[in-house]
């Protein structure tokens, strides 16, 4: 059972909106006292670690705006010492869910975790293609996204890569990337024609987005803090481009910092 993947959401957090429907915290089904029931769940978010929990700090106190919308915030994924394991569990219980087509939204973690999220896909029909917010590209030994690289059988089509910083990518990166055929939007040419993001962000299926892409002076929390990077504007655009997507099934945001 997919439950058996989840720990549920600490009391401190769902007991104060129980009963305050305008807010989404009180609204959304989630894993308090008991698994929700997925039947009708459209969305189903995935928290990993304790950034998750103070995200759902601030997110349960926003007002609902989705209509009926159905959403079941599934608590965090079990904590586990074996990384194999925990990659495990990541990729099982977002697989089963997209194969209810449920979209998922993962919060928290690192980077280490992007090629679970890859992997979540193994079963899908058609070749998958990843856009990956991020301020640097790392196909070093070993990295995620050399596992991806190398992953057989492969389905991967494509991945394109959106605000990135010059300074943080070797060399040899840049002539992988060239010769994958991968494309590069660097941080300057996204701030001038964000727009351009969107058909990258529409015909994607799985979007990894590494929250120190957001300069620190709009994204306190993250885990890798720079001066430079995306305006909060400029990352919630990017966010939206991606929610109105007719092929996206799943999102991943990382890199908040662990309290």
């Amino acid at each position: 059972m997919i439950d058996a993947f989840f720990t549920p959401i600490p009391e401190n957090l769902w007991a104060p909106m129980k009963g305050k429907n305008q807010f989404i915290g009180g609204k959304i089904k989630l894993y308090s006292t008991a698994f929700p029931k997925l039947k009708k769940t459209q969305i189903a978010i995935i928290g990993l670690g304790e950034s998750s929990d103070l995200f759902r700090k601030f997110f349960y106190q926003l007002t609902w705006r989705f209509g009926n919308l159905e959403i079941a915030d599934l608590g965090n994924l079990v904590e586990t010492k074996d990384e194999t394991q925990r990659q495990f569990a990541l990729s099982e219980a977002m697989g089963e869910l997209m194969n209810l087509n449920i979209t998922v939204l993962v919060i928290g973690g690192n980077k280490n975790l992007t090629f679970a999220h890859y992997k979540a896909y193994r079963q899908h029909s058609e070749p998958v293609e990843i856009v990956n917010i991020a301020p640097s590209i790392d196909f070093e030994e070993g990295t995620p996204l050399r596992q991806i690289l190398i992953d057989k059988p492969s389905n991967l089509f494509n991945i394109d890569f959106v605000g990135t910083q010059g300074y943080n990518i070797t060399e040899n990166t840049s002539s992988l990337l060239e010769k994958m055929y991968f494309e590069n939007h660097r941080l300057g040419e996204v701030r001038t024609h964000i727009e351009e993001t969107e058909p990258i962000l529409r015909s994607s299926h799985l979007m990894m987005f590494d929250m120190n892409a957001l300069r620190i002076s709009d994204a306190p929390g993250t885990s890798e803090k720079s001066p430079n990077g995306l305006y909060a504007e400029e990352a919630a655009r990017i966010a939206r481009y991606a929610g109105v997507s007719n092929k996206l099934s799943s999102a991943f945001f990382y890199g908040l910092d662990e309290i």
